[in-house]
């Protein structure tokens, strides 16, 4: 993805008028604006911003940024989802967090200028690249977006501290049935929390800090259960209630 450096914006060559009309119908129409950023500005306010927000449809295994790196922007996920990855200084990776459509990544650039994650597509992913220097002129323009960044910042942080509760603690079966029962019903328009977009093995190890051949056995055996059935290669339906009650045992070894 091109870098836009902070005092860069007033140099960029404008994109062609069809271009900022696509941008534009784009942000207008767009169905996570309403939990996105850019939510508490006017239709007329918008208009001014999409022009400047560059928007890339990236497949899967893309990195959108790597820790440490730079960007010189935040990123709106319109659809799909991306792993933020950490590692440790023996190279093993963790999962910490799945963003999912209307996340704001690398939020953390605003602040430090450095990202705290490695962030990669997990599945066709469209991402919004907005410009630092448009973030920093829409809020000194408009109040209202403070309260809206803060609000993405305690969405990160509660995130965090669900992770931290629900995927560490206890036994694999039960923190696999605490990962399926926190992914349904997210994307937009999907109302059914039951149908559950299933990462891949080596993914849902680094989430629940074990290894895929485990995640695999208890698949496998929710599978034989009947606590998932595949609806296709990236989504199964699960039965909630039966997986609430392995979720929520007293105890479990681990």
């Amino acid at each position: 993805m091109d870098q836009i450096s902070p005092h860069a914006l007033d140099r960029l060559i404008p994109p062609p008028s069809t271009e900022v009309c696509r941008r534009v119908a784009r942000c207008r129409s767009c169905q996570i604006r309403p939990r996105a950023l850019f939510g508490p500005l006017s239709l007329p306010e918008l208009d001014e911003v999409a022009p400047q927000v560059p928007d890339s449809t990236t497949p899967p295994g893309t990195v959108l940024y790597s820790a440490g790196e730079r960007p010189e922007a935040v990123f709106i996920l319109r659809h799909g989802l991306v792993k933020l990855e950490q590692y440790l200084p023996n190279g093993t990776c963790r999962i910490v967090r799945l963003m999912r459509p209307g996340a704001v990544l690398a939020l953390e650039t605003l602040v430090s200028g450095e990202c705290d994650h490695t962030a990669v597509v997990v599945n066709r992913a469209d991402v919004c690249r907005v410009p630092l220097p448009v973030v920093r002129t829409v809020m000194d323009k408009q109040p209202s977006l403070f309260p809206e960044m803060l609000r993405h910042w305690h969405q990160l942080v509660r995130q965090a501290d669900d992770w931290l509760t629900h995927f560490s603690l206890g036994g694999v079966r039960q923190r696999v049935a605490r990962f399926l029962l926190s992914m349904g019903g997210d994307e937009i328009g999907q109302t059914d929390a039951s149908v559950v977009e299933l990462p891949s093995r080596d993914d849902l190890g680094a989430i629940l800090g074990t290894t895929k051949e485990t995640v695999s056995r208890m698949v496998a055996e929710f599978r034989r259960d009947g606590l998932l059935v595949n609806l296709d290669p990236h989504r199964v339906r699960v039965d909630r209630v039966r997986l609430e009650v392995i979720a929520y045992a007293d105890s479990e070894t681990p």
